[in-house]
């Protein structure tokens, strides 16, 4: 079974994938932002266990090494990096930024380098 990871997919774009990937029978692990209930979390209900939710903060270095200890182990045929943007009103945008969407887009020349950097897997 095809799996993937899904950095940011709480709702629309990420949570758009998570779904199509999970239609098509792909096991996959998405994150979200803060304890809310969100659209992924409904998902996850109805998907007889291909949808699993993990919790993270990507301006928080240990919320990202506590999620690379909980998949350690695991594989994932995609990952799609769909996180750390903010329109500045949230706290994480007042912070001094620690990883970036700029310095960790899985679409640079250097992806895995730069992701790496911030988080690495």
């Amino acid at each position: 079974m095809n799996s993937a990871r899904i950095i940011g997919a709480s709702r629309t774009l990420g949570l758009g994938l998570a779904t199509e990937f999970g239609r098509r029978g792909w096991a996959v692990t998405g994150t979200v932002h803060g304890k809310q209930r969100t659209g992924l979390h409904e998902l996850a209900e109805t998907s007889h266990g291909r949808v699993s939710v993990e919790t993270l903060d990507m301006t928080e270095p240990e919320q990202i090494s506590a999620l690379r200890a909980r998949l350690t182990g695991r594989t994932f045929d995609l990952l799609f990096v769909n996180a750390a943007i903010t329109r500045g009103d949230s706290r994480s945008a007042r912070s001094r930024p620690r990883c970036s969407p700029r310095s960790c887009s899985p679409t640079r020349s250097a992806p895995c380098e730069s992701w790496n950097r911030c988080a690495p897997w």
